[in-house]
């Protein structure tokens, strides 16, 4: 289990760092768009160039016809003297006159990259699950070393008692074998918590073996 646990921390961490690498999937962008803007004063517009002012203020009689014969003499066809606008190219029959300016408005907008968010959700929800697998893993070593340490302290009271009970009995050579069988076990185990915990276990019953021998 100590192994699954180190193998569950490993992939969550590796899962952790895929969000952190996946974590910009918004991005600012700048887009442009025309607004009119009321005034008091009438200008010549074009119905095609919506965001161009082909003669602002113009002088001319106001008219709200489009293609007005009176847009000739508009300065932005100087003064009659060409057939097409100086600003946006366009004949008369597409100008008008408008108290309405256009005007250029940039706004920021947030952009999902969306494969990139597939990516960080996938990152997230791996790292959420392994972080509950984590945390059972924690929970049941952390039972059973309770129960180890209750165990340990049944030993040693079994023990003591039998080397009270049977005195004719090589109990402490065969306590020996056992530990020494123990110890065998032990290097058979490569996770490194793991190891280090039975070493520890070992080392508390290898001490109660030196204090029963000590009695003899």
């Amino acid at each position: 289990m100590a192994s699954a646990l180190e193998a569950a921390k490993a992939a969550s961490q590796n899962a952790f760092n895929d969000t952190q690498a996946y974590a910009n999937f918004k991005q600012a962008k700048k887009i442009s768009s025309i607004e009119e803007t009321t005034v008091e004063y009438h200008s010549t517009l074009c119905l095609t160039h919506r965001d161009k002012i082909c003669h602002e203020h113009c002088g001319l009689q106001e008219t709200t016809n489009a293609g007005d014969p009176i847009l000739e003499g508009c300065t932005a066809f100087a003064g009659g003297h060409k057939t097409t606008c100086m600003i946006c190219e366009c004949p008369v029959s597409q100008h008008y006159h408008s108290k309405k300016l256009p005007k250029s408005v940039e706004n920021t907008v947030e952009e999902i990259l969306h494969d990139v968010k597939a990516k960080y959700d996938n990152a997230a929800q791996q790292h959420n699950r392994l972080q509950g697998q984590i945390a059972t893993y924690e929970k049941d070593i952390a039972m059973i070393e309770v129960a180890l340490a209750e165990k340990e302290q049944k030993i040693v009271k079994l023990c003591q008692e039998l080397q009270k009970i049977v005195s004719h009995f090589n109990f402490i050579d065969e306590y020996q074998g056992v530990l020494t069988a123990m110890r065998t076990d032990a290097r058979t185990l490569t996770q490194r918590d793991a190891r280090t915990k039975a070493d520890d276990l070992i080392s508390r019953l290898g001490s109660l073996l030196d204090r029963m021998m000590s009695r003899r």
